[in-house]
């Protein structure tokens, strides 16, 4: 697994730290003898190897649930208590074999504090069967989304949850679609 973190922009931004697994960059390079092309087996308990979740900051919690399961029609997976960390865990229904969404927030201090993305444009990509409903359902849960935008056969359309993160929701085509 190779590790890539983002800099740093200001001490108070959230640091974005990606797991991308080396075997990923011989797509485009070409195995080498010592890619691990064939990494990807199951383990000894029978697990595929895989993204589980990511975790993104929250200001306000409440607020953060509201927009994940009204605006964009996910669930609440599981919730997570450690120390001063409270963790909300989001996937969409029906689908457990794909990663989650993690919305944290930790109380003290600096539990409310906005989150600060600085220079950043990360973005997270969900795929949907319906662009159209879900630019809708957002519009109704009040939460603005761009334009719906065609690009070859995909249909994508960007929104924001209340703390800035973005989300490229993106409708493939059905022939591109997992079955």
């Amino acid at each position: 697994m190779m590790i890539v973190r983002a800099p740093r922009v200001n001490a108070s931004a959230v640091a974005v730290l990606l797991l991308i697994p080396a075997w990923a960059f011989s797509v485009v390079a070409g195995p080498t003898a010592d890619s691990p092309v064939n990494a990807a087996r199951p383990t000894a308990n029978g697990r595929w190897p895989g993204v589980i979740s990511t975790g993104m900051r929250s200001s306000n919690l409440d607020r953060s649930i509201r927009f994940y399961t009204e605006g964009l029609g996910m669930v609440v997976l599981g919730k997570i208590v450690s120390g001063p960390v409270k963790e909300v865990i989001f996937g969409f229904q029906g689908k457990p074999e794909q990663a989650g969404l993690m919305v944290f927030q930790t109380q003290g201090a600096d539990e409310s504090s906005p989150v600060e993305h600085g220079n950043s444009d990360t973005k997270v990509v969900l795929g949907v069967a319906d662009v159209t409903a879900v630019a809708a359902r957002l519009a109704a849960a009040g939460y603005p989304a761009g334009d719906i935008q065609q690009h070859g056969s995909y249909r994508i359309v960007i929104a924001h949850d209340p703390d800035g993160y973005k989300y490229e929701i993106v409708e493939m085509p059905v022939a591109a679609k997992a079955h």
